[in-house]
């Protein structure tokens, strides 16, 4: 089947019509009738000819109303009405750097685009058709990992099994717990517990709440990392079912109970005398006592009991014992009752017989590898070191690894897990390094989208990936990555999102393009196209400035810090401005998802506060469609007499290679510095600098000759070249 989605607004896609058709093995074009003033997208891909593809079973078609410029074809998706978020203060001085990211042009017209007071937008343009309204936040609260405390156990059913990226403390779900009662009549608690996905590299830090588990004795460890062909735990050879009873057996009132296991095929039964089983003499010396079991079984359902025999048990001691009866072993699988009756036992204030049935134990057949889970086992002796109860375990985990497709090599390459760009890549297509059984070879499977879904955008995850890994110098004065991804997925959530919160660690937008997946960072880049009254529709330009109020000069900073055991660890970063405002206290909440590092945390605070008190006034504006050459994601410039930003803007009468004549009347002072920006009809941005003349004048000369003259109705803004300020930083903690 071919799925058919036609839109009728591109302003609206989420009104659309979806039909499937059969796959007629036909060209494109001969599914529609008409594909005039239609743009036809195949898998999210343009197609310039119908007629020459042929799509295929399980393809996807996108009708859309034909739009002339390339914004539409770029991301299938464009703005009639555009926000910007303009900086209007404290612009950084040219060859500076902010947090250790790199201005481009800062300074000069590239910090205020065209003088006077053109700005230099940093944002993003709101799409509305493909709306990145992610809150990377909003499941946080849910999240059993993530807290101002160790992760406690997990040990009810249905919980989410988590995925590692980086190094994490996963909150344990308990698999299996069993009593083993041995015949010297010592207690073992058997406890396997499941780490989330794996495979991972690492199990490290094994403690039981902040002890180390070394500094117990009598512990048993095995750790699986969670590869498809890891082996069982030892001392799960089968696996048990124990179910609590804790009922005192008397003599002629039988206990019969069901196993929760519908496939046991062995019983056990433990019994217990907490103090002790012994018959008091005269001199206060404790001699033997006895008592004596009857045990019976039957598969549930059937009317007839099975004789397991008596049992005989006896004792002088007036500790605690107990006692495990396995009585019935190779049984066919399935569900069994117990019935447990005390035939016979001394009687006389001197006796101490007092009998519990502790425990029923059914045991499943076979043996259990668990592929895939990460598993940590104990064999726990109860001592006065550990007794009571389950406890609670926990440890670190790192998976350094994920598996990302190189569409120019057609292979598979390993990627850092901790580049939160790779870990959203890995969310998204889920390909895994897994032993095939029979052959022994290693091979990839995906779990997630296929790789030709992110094949076409390669190019953009692999940038973003390297920008995410670059090399800064942190407030400590030490190099590290810029961005570093250390998290546990234990949330139910589509998948789309959890990658869009790992993208959100590198201040990255996935952006669906039909079938594919892009992905956009905010980051310093060039412009690609200035929004003046060349490109603006009449009488549409509004703008608001955030009050003094709203501006926020401190923020509290909530992450998991790795030197914390991951807890949530708080701490408040304040600006130099905030004992200088004289407006009320607006501390900003920030929480950070999948940052552990303090360094990294610090640079985030930086950077919020920078924005709160620089991003001040914003622009709303509306364009003809086919004025549009940005993309969601690229930085644009804006200039306008209305809001008086820039001295003049608009459209070109005539040029030559030198001269440019305009469209109104411009006014230079004598020893200023003057820029012009122009958009050329193929949509390219040009900058040059003009000759400086004193006066009015509708003709501007430029220094250096363009290589190819503008036309006449091409775009520009024109404004003199900002003074540049000095860098600065945000100290304090």
């Amino acid at each position: 089947m071919i799925r058919i989605v036609t839109v009728e607004n591109p302003f609206e896609s989420f009104i659309h019509e979806t039909e499937e058709v059969v796959c007629l093995g036909v060209t494109l074009d001969r599914y529609f009738e008409s594909l005039e003033s239609r743009d036809v997208f195949l898998n999210g891909q343009h197609v310039e000819d119908p007629a020459l593809v042929t799509p295929v079973d399980g393809d996807w078609i996108i009708l859309a109303p034909h739009v002339e410029g390339g914004g539409l074809k770029n991301i299938l998706g464009v703005v009639a009405m555009i926000a910007l978020s303009a900086i209007t203060g404290g612009i950084i001085s040219g060859g500076a750097s902010l947090f250790g990211m790199s201005i481009a042009s800062a300074g000069s017209i590239g910090a205020y685009l065209y003088a006077g007071a053109v700005m230099y937008l940093g944002g993003r343009l709101i799409n509305a058709l493909f709306p990145q309204q992610i809150n990377a936040h909003a499941d946080r609260e849910q999240s059993q990992t993530y807290g101002w405390d160790l992760p406690t156990l997990a040990t009810t059913e249905g919980g989410v099994i988590g995925e590692t990226y980086g190094t994490c403390i996963p909150q344990a779900q308990l698999l299996t717990e069993h009593v083993e009662t041995t015949a010297d009549g010592k207690q073992y608690l058997n406890l396997l517990f499941c780490g989330g996905y794996g495979p991972v590299e690492k199990i490290e830090n094994i403690r039981i709440d902040n002890t180390p588990i070394s500094n117990y004795s009598n512990v048993q460890i095995e750790t699986r990392l969670g590869t498809n062909n890891q082996t069982p735990i030892t001392f799960f050879m089968n696996t048990p079912v124990d179910q609590s009873v804790n009922l005192m057996l008397d003599t002629n009132l039988p206990i019969v109970r069901t196993t929760d296991s519908v496939k046991a095929s062995a019983l056990e039964v433990t019994l217990e005398w907490g103090n002790g089983l012994y018959h008091l003499n005269d001199d206060g010396s404790y001699a033997k006592a006895a008592v004596e079991i009857q045990i019976d079984y039957r598969r549930t359902g059937k009317p007839d009991w099975i004789n397991a025999g008596k049992y005989t048990v006896e004792s002088d001691s007036s500790e605690g014992i107990r006692k495990a009866i396995k009585f019935a072993e190779n049984l066919e699988a399935g569900q069994y009752d117990v019935k447990v009756s005390m035939t016979n036992k001394p009687s006389g204030s001197r006796y101490m017989t007092t009998t519990n049935w502790a425990i029923l134990t059914s045991y499943n057949d076979g043996t259990y590898c668990r592929p895939n889970k990460v598993l940590v086992a104990m064999r726990i002796l109860a001592t006065n070191q550990l007794s009571g109860g389950i406890p609670n375990v926990n440890w670190r985990q790192t998976r350094s690894v994920v598996y990302v497709h190189n569409p120019h090599t057609k292979t598979y390459e390993a990627k850092a897990a901790t580049n939160p760009i790779w870990a959203a890549y890995d969310i998204l297509h889920g390909c895994r390094k897994l032993r095939n059984m029979v052959s022994g070879a290693d091979e990839y499977v995906v779990f997630g989208c296929r790789h030709e879904s992110l094949d076409a955008y390669y190019v953009q995850w692999k940038s973003a990936a390297e920008y995410a890994d670059e090399k800064i110098l942190n407030n400590e004065g030490e190099m590290e990555s810029r961005f570093q991804f250390d998290a546990f997925f234990d949330t139910s959530q589509k998948r789309f999102d959890a990658a869009a919160k790992a993208a959100a660690v590198a201040h990255a937008n996935i952006i669906v393009h039909g079938r594919n997946y892009g992905i956009v960072v905010d980051r310093p880049q060039g412009m690609s196209q200035v929004f003046a009254e060349g490109r603006t529709t009449l009488s549409s330009v509004q703008g608001s400035f955030m009050s003094k109020e709203e501006r926020a000069h401190s923020v509290e900073i909530t992450y998991n810090d790795r030197s914390n055991d991951f807890k949530n660890t708080q701490f408040t970063l304040r600006s130099p401005l905030w004992d200088k405002d004289d407006g009320q206290e607006n501390t900003a909440q920030l929480t950070l998802f999948g940052v552990s590092r303090r360094t990294q945390a610090y640079r985030e605070g930086v950077y919020s506060l920078a924005t709160s008190e620089r991003q001040l006034q914003f622009v709303e504006l509306g364009t003809d469609i086919n004025g549009l050459v940005c993309e969601y994601g690229d930085v644009v410039g804006y200039a306008h007499t209305v809001s008086r930003i820039g001295i003049a803007s608009g459209r070109v009468v005539a040029a030559t290679a030198t001269t440019l004549t305009l469209d109104r009347e411009v006014e230079m002072k004598a020893g200023a510095h003057y820029e012009i920006y122009v958009t050329l009809q193929d949509d390219t941005l040009i900058r040059k600098e003009v000759v400086p003349q004193a006066g009015a004048t509708m003709t501007v000369t430029v220094t250096e000759p363009f290589a190819h003259a503008p036309q006449k109705y091409d775009c520009y803004a024109f404004g003199r070249q900002h003074k540049a300020v000095k860098p600065f930083r945000v100290v304090g903690a």
